[in-house]
């Protein structure tokens, strides 16, 4: 995925959960923080099962994606206030890949393996 789409989704999604988003916020978020990431392998999920976690670790987004593909923001970090992409790709042995994405501060907080693990502990439930 293109980390300029990356940091805009993750742009829109911090301006929503804080309310406020000032010019020099923006400049902030979208073009000096880095983009951390981290993967995800989960063996025997269906599609429906992995809808489910993320719809209810954090929020899917209709972005008109290929079919086998699934997009959510889920708020991890320190008091979930960290907004995480997470692109999840079906596999054809009923497994999935998921590739987290999240700004990271001066202090990191590791947002992107929290929202994964945040995925995985609702599969559970």
């Amino acid at each position: 995925m293109d980390r300029q789409l990356i940091s805009e989704i993750l742009g829109e999604a911090q301006k929503k959960s804080t309310g406020f988003f000032g010019t020099f916020a923006s400049m902030l978020f979208n073009k000096v923080l880095p983009v951390d990431s981290a993967r995800k392998h989960i063996p025997d999920i269906s599609k429906r099962e992995l809808k489910t976690a993320l719809a209810e670790a954090g929020e899917i987004l209709e972005r008109g994606d290929e079919e086998d593909t699934v997009t959510a923001i889920v708020y991890a970090g320190f008091s979930d206030m960290n907004p995480a992409l997470i692109v999840a790709k079906m596999n054809e042995d009923e497994s999935a890949e998921l590739m987290a994405y999240a700004k990271e501060g001066l202090i990191k907080q590791h947002t992107a393996e929290k929202a994964l693990q945040k995925v995985i502990i609702m599969r559970m439930l």
